[in-house]
């Protein structure tokens, strides 16, 4: 956790607290994440209700949810055809799409238009990358609710600085008060995790100094406070709900 002044200390696996709605566990994986230090800046909430679990909150810059969602969904049906094609011809699956039945890691969560309308307004049409799902419970990032702030603003991560200081940071839910992630394509990269083929979690020790050999650039990595997540089977009751649905994750989304 963050000291007084602000220093982070976490530098071991972690084992987040998920809870949301109904139920809580504990979800042991191998991502290797920070504590949130001090804000040098105050993130507010600005939807009409309060994250449930916090005390950070995040002031979510306005955008037509609707128009992203209709493109990422125009994008994967375009994808997913081109998957088709190319395994069909070349009698190997693509590694960047496929079809899915079921929720696994890696695959989108997008919300039901009509869901979270008046309470939990930051999943209303929320995109979320599913970066955790087992029997033990389900974990994701929000894509689509950019902050105000950006790297440069939180204390205890100058490591980074200068060269990751203009990276926005994204709310990834409303769980973990003192999580940050961060989400990339780049290969190689010490203690970062592969979650699929193409996309990481993590190697913050290690990408400063990608950067600077010039192997990956600032904005190929996408930061997130906070994180969604679900006890042991309460994702799948919202889906056969119709809260959401779920499709093939593409990994060009992260190049």
């Amino acid at each position: 956790m963050a000291t007084a002044a602000g220093a982070c200390s976490l530098r071991h696996p972690v084992a987040p607290l998920f809870a949301r709605r109904e139920s809580s566990f504990y979800y042991r994986h191998q991502h290797k994440s920070r504590g949130l230090p001090t804000l040098k800046r105050r993130i507010r909430a600005s939807a009409s209700d309060e994250a449930e679990d916090g005390d950070l909150q995040a002031k979510v810059q306005q955008a037509d949810w609707r128009a992203f969602r209709a493109r990422l969904l125009q994008k994967t049906a375009s994808l997913d055809a081109a998957a088709a094609a190319v395994s069909a011809e070349s009698g190997t699956p693509e590694l960047w799409a496929h079809s899915i039945t079921q929720p696994e890691p890696g695959c989108l969560l997008i919300a039901n238009p009509t869901a979270f309308l008046s309470r939990q307004q930051y999943f209303h049409q929320a995109v979320i990358f599913l970066f955790a799902h087992s029997n033990e419970g389900s974990a994701g990032l929000i894509l689509n609710r950019p902050t105000e702030y950006n790297l440069g603003q939180l204390a205890g991560f100058e490591e980074l600085l200068p060269d990751f200081a203009s990276c926005p940071l994204y709310m990834g839910g409303d769980v973990g008060a003192n999580a940050l992630h961060v989400v990339h394509g780049v290969h190689g990269l010490e203690d970062s995790m592969q979650v699929i083929p193409g996309v990481y979690m993590g190697g913050i020790k290690s990408m400063k100094a990608s950067v600077q050999r010039g192997e990956s650039k600032p904005d190929d990595y996408r930061w997130f406070v906070r994180y969604a997540g679900w006890g042991p089977g309460q994702l799948e009751r919202e889906i056969a709900m119709g809260v959401w649905s779920f499709c093939l994750f593409i990994s060009k989304l992260w190049c």
